[in-house]
């Protein structure tokens, strides 16, 4: 069971009230550290953590993965366009001569 579009949003995602000086940076380190440990998976593992705590009663940790999962999908999204970036200008590069002279 997944969460729903408006429990997403009741998690503070979109709610300046519950933003808190400093927050950004913490869920930026935390997203970080799922990347490193999920890779590809990660945004998909904080969804599905946050419903296995929202079924349990832990509506706080729901919370906390659900504002998570948004850089989790920026920071990926950055990297990719970042990888894509870096082959562009490889596939730009003078080819070396494989003719060898002699």
């Amino acid at each position: 069971m997944g969460i729903t579009k408006k429990e997403h949003g009741a998690a503070g995602e979109d709610g300046a009230a519950s933003w808190t000086p400093g927050e950004d940076g913490r869920l930026l380190r935390a997203a970080r550290l799922v990347i490193d440990v999920y890779g590809g998976d990660a945004a998909s593992y904080a969804v599905t953590r946050a419903a296995l705590l929202r079924n349990m009663g832990d509506v706080m940790g729901a919370t906390a993965w659900l504002r998570v999962q948004p850089f989790i999908e920026e920071l990926q999204r950055a990297g990719k366009l970042k990888r894509r970036a870096e082959a562009s200008i490889k596939g730009r590069a003078p080819a070396r001569s494989a003719r060898r002279s002699g």
